[in-house]
């Protein structure tokens, strides 16, 4: 690598205290005390800090640092409290830049030796001071025993780390206690591992794992994978009865949960609970009408309104979410409208709620099916619908208001009574909201509802005829007031039936008591037939209910 002069770094351009010679000394240096910034050739910058005064004057900002090379001496410079070597790995030249970011750094296959402790293989480890570092042979992954669980597992393994580790199975919660201090000859970033379990995972999962320290000792844990890399963001030290989550995307392999006690002075027994469990990320779609089935109105239309619950463990992102929603008619026998979104509501940082609607018309039977279907992502970008859970939501449409029917006379009072069969000038019609061809089902032929003639008893048959599509009464005072049957029946498609009342009368004379009886007689038919969904009183003429071809006109 060629060597390149940097900002900030090194005697280049030195930054003092107070801007002149000679160089600050002590603790009146900026926090990361005497430092050198090494540039890689992949664009990173490693940092080493808080070195003895004047030791990092071994190498100049034009200099090749090789392996190997020594560039300075462990010292307590700056913002310290003993000697130790702050060592990280940015982005930008100097870790006080507003963008900054660390990466990770990993130390595989290293023991260290400071006093009171045992040797430990250490596993992705950030060293202390002082530390004596020894490459050893590269460590092999843990073996795979049987699995215990799901379910609850209790701690067996005495601070055996590598000898009798635990495998357990999804999902799992694991009830156990760290026994001492010196726990394993097993380290992670510097501390002393409890307990190992392995999880052998033959499809991908959203894995979830909760820590909750049930007693004043300082507990963490560490998920490592098969080349024993750490793979999550820890809180080294976490605080007594505190709980830690983690959540991780991990493709299938071999996966190591190792719970910790950071606290290296402790000694006593300390309870945790170690939870480990896939993550499914749940959809669910209900329907919030408050009438079930949902009936259409006057217009046969009707507003299906819905309601999605979105929940992941781990998080949800609403700008990630990616959430889409169709409705669907199963039957074909309804038409949809476009489906309408209201905008997310945020439960919680793991529970999203959506409201929505869609409109339904047009039925052509009933009932008409309607199916929601939904999917989201979560953070990860892990899809979940409906289809692939309980299965998409359904909810029932129908129909229930009857046709409307109406009809009329032209001759309502029958007058000479002469016998003659006459035109009344009947008309009909029906509608429907959902159901353009309920006219269809009117009432089209007619038949008498009186013996055959006999000589000398004034009945001629029949009372009534339908000819040429003309319905005729006879004009007759026998009988106890013939007239138009009040029921004009029409059923729509989805079995509603609507009718309506129509009389005429033939008075016996044409004196004024013959009419108003009459006009009584055909009054109170009429009020029949409606108070008794279009019954006929007795003494009227029935019509028969042959299928139509069309509107009677």
């Amino acid at each position: 690598m060629v060597g390149q002069i940097l900002p900030g770094a090194g005697k280049c351009n030195t930054q003092r205290c107070d801007g002149m010679s000679p160089p600050c000394i002590g603790n009146d240096f900026p926090g990361s005390g005497n430092q050198i910034v090494l540039l890689h050739d992949n664009g990173e910058f490693s940092t080493l800090a808080h070195m003895t005064t004047g030791s990092n004057d071994l190498v100049d900002c034009s200099d090749m640092v090789l392996q190997g090379a020594q560039v300075g001496a462990v010292g307590n410079v700056g913002t310290t409290t003993a000697p130790h070597l702050h060592y990280s790995s940015l982005n930008t030249s100097s870790p006080e830049d507003p963008g900054a970011r660390s990466f990770p750094m990993y130390f595989n296959n290293i023991k260290f030796a400071s006093p009171g402790f045992s040797p430990r293989r250490q596993l992705d480890v950030a060293m202390f001071s002082g530390t004596e570092w020894v490459v050893l042979d590269p460590p092999l992954p843990l073996p795979a025993n049987s699995p215990s669980g799901p379910g609850v597992v209790n701690e067996i393994e005495p601070n055996d780390t590598l000898g009798s580790h635990q495998a357990i199975a999804l999902g799992t919660t694991v009830q156990a206690s760290l026994e001492n201090a010196d726990a394993g000859d097993l380290a992670v970033r510097g501390d002393g591992i409890e307990d190992v379990y392995r999880i052998d995972l033959g499809s991908p999962e959203s894995l979830r794992i909760d820590l909750s320290s049930l007693s004043t000792q300082n507990l963490d844990f560490y998920v490592l994978n098969e080349d024993l890399r750490v793979l999550n963001e820890t809180h080294q030290g976490t605080s007594p009865g505190a709980t830690e989550r983690v959540c991780l995307e991990l493709v299938p392999g071999a996966y190591y949960l190792m719970a910790t006690n950071v606290d290296p002075t402790r000694t006593e027994d300390a309870p945790y609970d170690l939870g480990v469990a896939s993550d499914p990320q749940t959809i669910d779609v209900r329907f919030t009408n408050v009438e079930q089935p949902i009936q259409v109105d006057e217009s046969c239309q009707a507003e299906v309104e819905f309601q999605i619950d979105i929940h992941d463990n781990c998080c949800l992102d609403a700008d990630a979410l990616n959430l889409q929603v169709s409705a669907t008619n199963p039957t074909s026998n309804a038409k949809l409208g476009p489906v309408e979104l209201d905008p997310f509501q945020i439960l919680s940082e793991r529970d999203f709620r959506v409201t929505g609607r869609v409109m339904v018309s047009d039925l052509t039977s009933c009932p008409a099916e309607v199916k929601v279907s939904a999917s989201a992502s979560d953070c990860s970008g892990n899809v979940v619908s409906t289809a692939d859970q309980n299965g998409d939501a359904v909810v029932l449409v129908e129909d229930s208001i009857a046709p409307n029917v109406n009809s009329s006379v032209v001759l309502d009072i029958l007058w000479p009574p002469n016998h003659d069969l006459v035109p009344i000038g009947f008309q009909a019609t029906a509608t429907d909201g959902c159901d353009d061809e309920v006219a269809e089902s009117l009432v089209t032929a007619v038949f008498s509802d009186e013996p055959e003639e006999a000589t000398g008893d004034g009945h001629h048959a029949p009372d009534a005829a339908d000819l040429d599509a003309d319905l005729r009464l006879r004009r007759e005072r026998s009988g106890n007031g013939d007239g138009l049957p009040p029921r004009l029946p029409a059923t729509d498609a989805c079995g509603n039936t609507g009718f309506a009342c129509s009389v005429a009368g033939v008075p016996h004379s044409g004196s004024k008591a013959s009419l108003q009886w009459v006009q009584q007689q055909m009054s109170a038919a009429k009020a029949f037939c409606e108070a008794n969904a279009g019954a006929a009183p007795p003494g009227f003429i029935a019509l028969g209910l042959t299928p139509a071809t069309g509107p009677k006109q």
